[in-house]
Parts: C-alpha cells; structure tokens; sequence
C-alpha cells in the first residue's frame, strides 16, 4: 500500500509515514522510499550549501579582480555576498558538518 501511495501522492505518503512512526508501527512503513528521500534529502542540502558557499567566493573573487566595474553591479555583487554569507552561516548553525565540505569547494576551485 504504501509503495504505491509514494508514487501515486507524495504528501499523504509522507503524511501516513509520519504517523505510522507516530503510532510506531514500523512494520508498515515503507523503509525502501524512506531511504531514498533521506539520502535525497541530505545530497539537496548538501547541493544548496556548496551552491550558496560557490556563489560567495565567485563575487568576492569578482569584486577584487574586477575593481572597476560599474558600482550598480559591484552593488548587486555586495547584495548577493550578504544573503549568501547569511545562508551559510545558517547552513553551519543547522549542520555543523558541513564544515566538512569547505575542503571539496577548495578542491573543485582548484581545477
């Protein structure tokens, strides 16, 4: 029933999952789907931090190389490097892990 609920609607799969560990009826949970969306859930999460921690370094590297640049797109530039600081120090807050991934930015920067 529930393999087919996770194709068929999402949200009530997710809904009846919450409650069947709720009510911990574990041999009616969908185990196979639950492990997809977990582990698809850590790889969007991780995705979004190196997105966010990418974009940072890009337009920090940008306004030191391109010093002469027009000040309305050094400003959109010093926009987007607040917002992106501010999602990355939340990212660290919520997962400290993550501090794990700066090394793999380096890395990728690198190449």
């Amino acid at each position: 029933m529930n393999h087919q609920l996770y194709e068929q609607d999402f949200n009530l799969w997710r809904e009846t999952l919450i409650t069947q560990i709720k009510e911990k009826h574990f041999h009616d949970i969908d185990w196979e789907h639950l492990l997809l969306e977990l582990d698809d859930m850590g790889k969007s999460e991780k995705r979004s931090f190196l997105s966010n921690l990418t974009i940072l370094i890009a337009h920090l590297l940008k306004l030191t190389v391109q010093a002469d640049a027009p000040e309305m797109m050094k400003g959109s530039w010093y926009s987007s490097i607040t917002e992106h600081r501010f999602r990355i120090k939340k990212d660290l807050q919520e997962n400290p892990s993550f501090k794990n991934y700066l090394h793999e930015v380096i890395f990728i920067a690198q190449i």
